[in-house]
């Protein structure tokens, strides 16, 4: 390791801890400025049909210009890495030495002058996902040299921990929008399992019409259409289980 690290139960337990997406960012980038990178960005994984990297940044700290040449360049799209993550959750290191020993060969070095271009020369890139199946990496950009194996085992399990709390701190203030009463999320509920109004109205001694009601005011809630899209909804934001 290039830095005296802390140890990663602290690392693990500050992210534990952290409230805000605000804050949850800041950790971000203390982290990678300990691990000697200068940069990061999170990264929704990009379909085939993508042309612009720069559409799936979530955050980070890489310079725009960078992703900007990056798209201009028309890197993506012929990108063999993010091609690789489609198929497979393997961590990945992108080294410009071995990238300019292999892009020598068949002329494709734009990615190795686009680094030179910002004094970057290493890459090493996280898959990670989300429980509703969003998939996402975070990438690591700078100067420094190859990870090694320990840093690497290390990075990969703070970024799937940091993209975890990222996903429960936005999807609690989604909860909190979408506050439901007692009521309402009993009503719901009962819907999840299948229940029609008149079932539902038997068991929660309601009339038919207060069970509508309910369900009407927790799609208003919920900018929902449907009884169906709603407890949809309400099962992709844990609001019932």
């Amino acid at each position: 390791m290039i830095h005296d690290q802390p140890e990663d139960e602290q690392w693990l337990a500050e992210l534990q801890e952290i409230s805000s997406e605000i804050v949850l960012y800041q950790f971000l980038q203390r982290m990678t400025q300990q691990y000697g990178f200068a940069g990061y960005a999170i990264v929704n994984l990009p379909p085939a049909s993508e042309k612009m990297l720069s559409k799936r940044v979530v955050t980070g700290t890489l310079p725009k210009q960078f992703m900007l040449d990056y798209d201009r360049l028309n890197l993506l799209k012929r990108s063999p890495v993010f091609g690789q993550f489609r198929q497979s959750t393997t961590p990945l290191v992108w080294d410009i030495d071995e990238g300019m020993a292999r892009d020598k060969a068949t002329r494709r070095d734009e990615v190795v002058r686009l680094f030179k271009h910002y004094g970057y020369r290493i890459a090493a890139l996280f898959p990670v996902h989300s429980p509703d199946g969003q998939r996402a990496i975070i990438v690591l950009i700078g100067k420094r040299s190859k990870p090694s194996l320990h840093e690497l085992a290390d990075l990969c399990l703070l970024a799937v921990v940091a993209y975890d709390r990222l996903y429960q701190l936005r999807h609690a203030h989604q909860r909190r929008e979408h506050r439901l009463s007692e009521r309402e999320m009993q009503v719901l509920d009962w819907a999840a399992n299948g229940k029609t109004s008149t079932e539902i109205g038997m068991i929660l001694s309601l009339s038919d019409h207060t069970v509508n009601s309910y369900l009407n005011s927790a799609m208003r809630k919920m900018d929902c259409v449907n009884r169906t899209q709603l407890v949809a909804k309400a099962v992709r934001l844990n609001i019932i289980q």
